[in-house]
């Protein structure tokens, strides 16, 4: 047989220490240790508070937490984004896309009675002379959702995404989409100030108009925002049906069965890459050219 580092493939200095550590503690002496090097930077208690950063209502990437870390523990706490990634894969978490949920739960049989609802409206209403307009109006801030973040494996990530500005960095559409010829068509108008019951019903009486002119029933979808069910909106139903315009409204806390949903979160997700504007002026650009890319069309009201 020929010499131990031939036969093992180690070099004589290894053997040496493999030896000495067996002299000194036997076979314990031989079980795989931590290889030499720095500490790692990533304590138990660094990962604790990783954890807690992570479960508050709002979003972390590796850098914005590096940021924290250092903040916390001070700079010999220092760790770069690749690590801290490496780390939360281990720690269970995966990147994922954020979405806003309802604040609440919804009834699962007025849910379910909603979509076939819905169903039969866009069975009833597909031809020519019966499009289905589904609506209205939505915010966009300033700072837009962030698309992705740090989020628990097996677990959807749907904490609400808070904005920055609040209404001052924010600019209001009201929107619908007409279906209908086999094709979708999204309407708006941009408003400068807040939406209330006063825009809405301006809204909706345009699109009663635009129905009486094509003479075709238009049912508009609508959730249960107060200004949706004011007084004002109540009064002027049996007007608007008597020119064609109907009025659905969705069971509470479900927009995710609005079929424009899909819509602006493609306006929102990938029409509009940049999650920040400096100002307003930027705000407004950015969403009237993600519009033209949808083929939208401003509704005259």
């Amino acid at each position: 047989m020929g010499s131990p580092p031939t036969y093992t493939g180690r070099s004589p200095a290894s053997i040496g220490r493999d030896l000495d550590r067996w002299a000194g503690c036997g076979l314990e002496g031989l079980a795989d240790k931590t290889a030499p090097g720095n500490p790692t930077r990533i304590t138990e208690e660094v990962k604790v508070f990783m954890e807690a950063k992570l479960a508050e209502e709002r979003t972390w990437n590796a850098t914005q937490l590096a940021e924290a870390i250092e903040g916390r523990f001070g700079a010999e706490a220092r760790v770069g984004p690749e690590a801290i990634c490496q780390h939360l894969v281990a720690m269970g978490y995966s990147w994922k896309r954020t979405r806003y949920v309802p604040s609440k739960p919804p009834n699962p049989e007025e849910e379910r009675e909603a979509r076939d609802e819905l169903e039969s409206l866009k069975r009833g209403l597909g031809g020519r002379d019966h499009p289905e307009v589904p609506g209205p109006e939505r915010g966009i801030s300033l700072c837009l959702p962030p698309a992705y973040s740090w989020t628990k494996k097996g677990r959807a990530n749907r904490h609400e995404v808070r904005t920055r500005w609040g209404k001052q960095g924010r600019i209001n559409l009201i929107d619908t989409l007409r279906l209908g010829e086999g094709v979708e068509l999204v309407e708006y108008r941009m408003l400068e100030g807040a939406c209330r019951t006063g825009e809405v019903l301006g809204y909706l009486d345009a699109l009663a108009e635009q129905a009486a002119r094509e003479d075709r029933r238009v049912v508009v979808v609508l959730d249960n925002a107060p200004f949706h069910k004011a007084g004002a909106i109540r009064e002027a139903r049996p007007g608007w049906e008597a020119k064609g315009l109907e009025l659905y409204y969705l069971p509470a806390y479900c927009p995710h069965l609005n079929l424009i949903e899909g819509v602006w979160k493609r306006l929102k997700g990938f029409l509009m890459p940049r999650r920040f504007y400096d100002s307003l002026a930027e705000l407004k650009q950015a969403v009237l050219s993600a519009l033209r890319l949808l083929g939208a069309v401003e509704l005259q009201c």
